[in-house]
């Protein structure tokens, strides 16, 4: 849940469209883009429309840096996450960089000033694109291929940058390792911090990036600001797969070193030559992880949600993958790669076999010319990996805005009675609750979901009662965001039967609560779950928010203050105040006699208020309650 002031929801702006820019520039009459057309095309062709060279001239001509990214959208080009994402190249048409320049254009603009730009950058690209074609017959042979392998360890085990970056990785992995069974096979995947970075850290490209010296640079036609990894890995990928090649066991010898420094597992670089042993284990994990067996172990893990919620069952698979992984070693490594060892061995592998894949091509592929590879492997380990994203995450539910015109009209289209809505409480004072209405059904309270009642959830579920049929309807929740929904389900749940029975009976709320009555919370949560309809539905609503979701992330960056959560308070069956929060383990009864539909409101403050820090200077909470219309 999302809650802010009303002062602070705010939505955030988009980008302005080419055509409006272009309607308020005040251009002087005197300069006309025709002046420059020439000069334009001439770039254009020299750089064949690519975004990072037309970002280049914007930043010769104007001074500013403008992401490529963005300065594509202003001229019109359509540019999805996905190709942010994976750095696909961005190009851009003839007419789409004049108009560019035509709407970048003021009255200090001439040609006098614009047209030697646009000339030197001009050739700038010719420069570029000469030397990318004298690169692609460039040969790097053998001996210097043994050279910048031997230089790029001796630059690692030098550098005083990256020797405190892997000093600090390292304290972190043993502070790991020493609070945990290392046998223990469960406790790998915690270790996101050790192995994976051997692959994931971006060292090697770093070490890369600085390894030519200026005469080999010359040599292979690479320019100041050209990025030579490309060419480099392209060009070593050769010589690294030949099998025995010095080059080879000299890059063994390299990730060796990494890996022992970064996680302490002493791996010997004839185990990484092994091209029998590699196959072995590749070819047994791909045969596992593509089963049936492993397909239907996973469903059960990802739809088994009394495990927890998504991110609980996210990292059960991932322990279910290094499981496979150890149990492949033991089997081919005959006893050289058992347990944790196993876990480094392939994590260096993978780095092997990134580190050969030529940017832009697939690093499933495998090494380009070598035979020590894990692709099977990997290939099979990231078809399950998407199987987990495809579930939990392509359909990520958007945090839902506290705000009572959304939960009304949300409300209303899964089958709230037209007879009720949300009512904001603006404060606790005596007058302010005055204000609404004199009976509550519910009463909903979105506040920061805190380390301290984080720990006071989960430590309630070890005592909490079992379920009661009888007692309010509850459901537990297993999505991330989705407690607004939740609280709405739960609010129109526990209504008077009278209340309830006013809404069609078509919609969704009345057919799920129907469909689930006799299930228990667990149950109802998978069933919740599993209606992408309703997933559509409540992202569309929160979507309509004035506050931004992507603002709402509560990623560890931002701290456990940024993450809010939704609970709701009803009257019980029996009567009573109860207190229904999706995160724990079912309803909890508040207060010591039976509430009245008038003392609801009054008797749910009271509970909201015990939540609330006693020496707070900012009061993050915001509370409504339901009510009938007035």
């Amino acid at each position: 849940g999302t809650w802010t002031g009303r002062s602070l929801r705010l939505r955030g702006t988009s980008l302005l469209s080419l055509s409006s820019i272009t309607h308020y520039k005040m251009v002087d009459p005197s300069i006309t883009i025709t002046k420059l057309e020439d000069a334009l095309q001439s770039f254009h062709a020299a750089c064949s429309g690519n975004m990072d060279d037309v970002t280049s001239l914007f930043q010769a001509m104007s001074g500013q840096m403008l992401p490529g990214p963005v300065l594509a959208q202003i001229m019109g080009v359509q540019v999805t996450e996905e190709m942010v994402k994976s750095g696909a190249p961005i190009t851009i048409t003839e007419q789409q960089l004049i108009g560019g320049v035509l709407a970048a254009l003021d009255e200090t603009d001439t040609e006098e000033k614009l047209r030697p730009v646009i000339e030197a950058q001009t050739q700038l690209c010719s420069m570029r694109r000469e030397n990318a074609q004298r690169r692609k017959d460039a040969v790097l042979d053998a001996d210097l291929a043994l050279d910048i392998e031997i230089r790029l360890l001796d630059s690692m085990q030098h550098d005083e940058e990256m020797l405190a970056h892997i000093a600090q990785v390292r304290m972190i992995h043993d502070a790991w390792r020493s609070s945990v069974d290392t046998s223990d096979v469960s406790k790998f995947p915690s270790v996101a911090i050790g192995p994976q970075l051997i692959s994931m850290d971006g060292l090697s490209k770093v070490t890369h990036m600085g390894i030519l010296t200026d005469e080999e640079r010359d040599m292979f036609f690479i320019q100041g600001n050209d990025d030579p990894v490309p060419f480099l890995l392209a060009r070593m990928a050769p010589h690294r797969g030949e099998k025995l090649s010095p080059t080879a066991s000299a890059r063994c010898q390299r990730f060796a070193w990494l890996a022992r420094e970064l996680t302490g597992e002493d791996i010997a670089p004839t185990l990484l030559a092994d091209a029998t042993l590699v196959a072995a284990l590749d070819s047994a994990l791909a045969e596992d992880l593509s089963s049936p067996a492993t397909s239907a172990k996973v469903d059960a893990i990802l739809g088994n949600v009394a495990l927890g919620p998504s991110s609980v069952r996210a990292k059960a698979v991932e322990t279910f993958l290094v499981e496979s992984l150890t149990k492949a070693g033991e089997t081919c490594g005959d006893g050289k790669i058992a347990g944790y060892k196993a876990v480094v061995l392939y994590a260096i592998m993978r780095a092997i076999l990134e580190e050969d894949a030529v940017q832009g091509a697939n690093p499933d592929e495998g090494a380009k010319g070598g035979d020590v590879s894990v692709a099977k492997s990997l290939a099979a380990m990231k078809a399950i990996r998407r199987r987990v994203n495809d579930r939990f995450f392509r359909k990520k539910w958007l945090p839902l805005e506290s705000n009572p015109e959304i939960f009304t009209e949300f409300g209303r289209q899964l089958g709230l009675p037209a007879a009720l809505e949300f009512f904001e409480v603006f404060g606790f004072d005596p007058e302010l609750l005055a204000m609404l209405p004199p009976t509550a059904h519910a009463v909903l309270a979105c506040f920061p979901l805190t380390e301290e009642y984080s720990a006071s959830v989960q430590a309630s579920k070890a005592s909490a009662p079992p379920h009661d049929p009888a007692g309010p309807f509850f459901v537990q929740q297993s999505v991330p965001n989705a407690c607004g929904t939740i609280a709405l389900v739960h609010a129109f749940a526990n209504l008077p039967s009278a209340t309830g029975d006013a809404a069609p009976s078509d919609a969704w709320m009345p057919q799920f609560v129907s469909a689930n009555k006799g299930k228990n919370p667990l149950q109802r949560a998978s069933a919740l779950e599993e209606d992408d309809g309703l997933a559509i539905a409540h992202n569309t609503m929160a979507s309509q928010g004035a506050t931004n979701p992507a603002d709402f992330k509560g990623g560890s960056s931002q701290g456990f203050n940024a993450v809010l959560h939704f609970v709701v308070y009803v009257r019980g069956p029996d009567g009573y105040l109860y207190e229904l929060d999706g995160l724990k383990a079912g309803p909890v009864r508040k207060g010591d006699a039976p509430v009245s539909p008038e003392q609801m409101l009054a008797a749910s403050i009271d509970e909201i208020k015990k939540m609330l820090p006693a020496n707070s200077e900012e009061l993050r909470l915001n509370v409504m309650a339901l009510c009938p219309s007035q």
